[in-house]
This record gives C-alpha cells, structure tokens and sequence, in this order.
C-alpha cells in the first residue's frame, strides 16, 4: 500500500485503526463463543454478542467517515463500499490510486 492514494494523503493510519476496531471486535466474538460454552466472563454471553455487531459497525463507520479527500471532501470508501460487490470493497480501498470523484 506504498504508493496507495491513502499513503499518498497521509490517511493510511486510518486503515490501521480501521484493522484495530476490526481485531477488537473479533476478540468480543471470541470471548462471546468462549462464554456460551460456559466460562464465566464480565459481560456475559449477551453482552459481548450485543457488542459485535456494535464493534464491526463503528469500524465501518470510521472508514466511511474518516477517509476524505483534501480536495473535494469526499468520502472515498463510503462510495466504494456503497457500489461495490462484498468480495471487491476492501481491495478497491486499498488499491485506490486517485479519488473517485475528483481523481485527485
């Protein structure tokens, strides 16, 4: 992702946070999993299930919203994940080359 469009603007952080949201959101899963096979865990059961999908929303909301072009102020993965197939989103973010609005 060295010559990525997120590099380039300074926003390739963004994807890192972006992966720490999504590896905190697998560990509420597995600790989810872990406690229904009955070890007791704070949250319980229901609460860490009722957390994942809470985690893997404010990830995506944070990709959507925090990658914005400095030109135009458009949000470039919200385009990309809005029209794009589920098989195809992640690498056309990452392999972004220009803005799909602007092209800058």
């Amino acid at each position: 992702m060295t010559d990525s469009w997120l590099e380039r603007t300074g926003q390739g952080w963004k994807i890192k946070i972006f992966w720490l949201l999504i590896g905190a959101t697998a560990l509420l899963l597995l600790g989810a999993i872990v406690s229904a096979n009955g070890v007791e865990l704070p949250l319980g059961m229901t609460g860490l299930a009722l957390l994942v999908p809470v985690g893997g929303f404010s990830a995506l909301l944070w990709l959507c919203a925090g990658v914005v072009c400095k030109t135009c102020g458009a949000h470039p993965a919200w385009e990309i994940i809005k029209g794009a197939t589920a098989g195809s989103w992640w690498i056309q973010i990452e392999s972004l080359s220009a803005c799909p609005k602007c092209g800058d």
